[in-house]
């Protein structure tokens, strides 16, 4: 299927391969029912316009094994195998977590996130760490760009 085909055209194609007459909101029903969805794809086109975007995000890592489950292959005799066990830390190890952030000028701090990521400390990194690093790039590209808050 065309992911980027309009709904009347994959109707179209529908009722002439199947010899039918659907209408565009029978087909996306189906679709719908099928576990397919519509969205736009509003940035296709943009080129200069990523130069005015910021991306930013945290992440948390575990520092001595995955958060994740460990799935391992084994025969029913085998459960206890030494290469079907995998090792623990006694309550989860520890991890660490940082907010760190991009754009097309440059890439911003890496912050260590103390404890859990809130409202509160989002709003201080912001203003620790974001606000001086956005105002520096202005300074750098003072011709280029421009901030909007």
């Amino acid at each position: 299927m065309n992911r980027g085909a309009l709904l009347a055209i994959i109707t179209n194609e529908l009722n002439f391969q199947l010899g039918t007459t659907l209408t565009d909101k029978t087909t996306q029903k189906y679709l719908h029912n099928l576990g397919w969805k519509n969205c736009y794809r509003e940035h296709l086109k943009w080129t200069n316009e990523w130069q005015m975007v910021i991306f930013s995000d945290e992440s948390r890592f575990c520092l001595h094994k995955s958060d994740g489950h460990a799935r391992t292959w084994h025969r029913v005799n085998e459960k206890y195998h030494p290469d079907c066990i995998n090792s623990t830390v006694k309550f989860g190890g520890g991890s660490v977590m940082f907010w760190g952030c991009f754009s097309w000028w440059g890439v911003g701090l890496l912050v260590e996130v103390k404890g859990n990521m809130n409202s509160d400390s989002y709003v201080d990194i912001l203003a620790k760490h974001f606000i001086p690093w956005a105002n520096s790039l202005l300074e750098k590209y003072p011709n280029e760009i421009e901030l909007i808050f």
